[in-house]
């Protein structure tokens, strides 16, 4: 779990990034990452989140290694791209 400009990330599984916003009025809107983010693949096996600067993000990934994304574009990419 990581928070990221009040955005809770969860690490679902293999394969997923759950994105909780909270609401002013205390609603919550979850949202997928695979859905809100592109990248040149599909992100596999996070394991961990680091919310670095305002616009980046870093993921380490077991078969990606290190995967750095930008809030402002909504990509990712492989850090060693």
């Amino acid at each position: 779990m990581s928070i990221v400009n009040l955005d809770i990330r969860l690490i679902m599984g293999t394969s997923e990034i759950l994105i909780v916003k909270q609401g002013q009025d205390n609603s919550s809107d979850i949202k997928y990452f695979s859905k809100e983010f592109k990248g040149k693949k599909y992100l596999t096996d996070p394991k961990i989140i680091y919310h670095s600067t305002d616009n980046t993000v870093w993921i380490g990934s077991r078969s990606d290694g290190l995967i750095k994304i930008d809030l402002a574009k909504k990509t990712f990419e492989n850090a060693g791209a």
